[in-house]
């Protein structure tokens, strides 16, 4: 499978969110989330790498290379990730969790285009 690289402050649409890093914001059913820096970063390696497995050795080496952390951090971040998405683990329409291998990001991932300018929230 191709995967998708996005450049980090690229606007994109996941599933039915408009995500914007530039901001740290999620837009979901007209509401905007405010997310942390990390978990926007996990959610965009995600992204890069739509419909495939993400393990956690992977997250922790690309999210967070520059400190010393445990899985917990990624455990933490997911959680904040599925709640901000309003995603049920148990039917996951966005986050998937792959049994002792790592995540899946299930949503369709497609950028974000200016001609889109009219449901892009102000």
């Amino acid at each position: 499978m191709q995967t998708m690289r996005t450049p980090e402050r690229t606007r994109l649409w996941i599933g039915a969110c408009l995500v914007d890093p530039s901001s740290d914001e999620l837009f979901l059913n007209g509401a905007a989330t405010k997310i942390e820096r990390r978990t926007m970063q996990v959610l965009q390696h995600l992204a890069g790498r739509q419909g495939e497995v993400v393990s956690v050795e992977e997250l922790l080496r690309e999210v967070w290379a520059d400190v010393v952390v445990t899985p917990d951090s990624v455990y933490r971040t997911i959680s904040a990730l599925r709640r901000a998405l309003r995603d049920d683990p148990k039917t996951p329409q966005y986050i998937a969790s792959i049994p002792r291998r790592g995540y899946r990001l299930e949503a369709s991932v497609a950028p974000w285009r200016p001609a889109q300018a009219g449901v892009w929230p102000s």
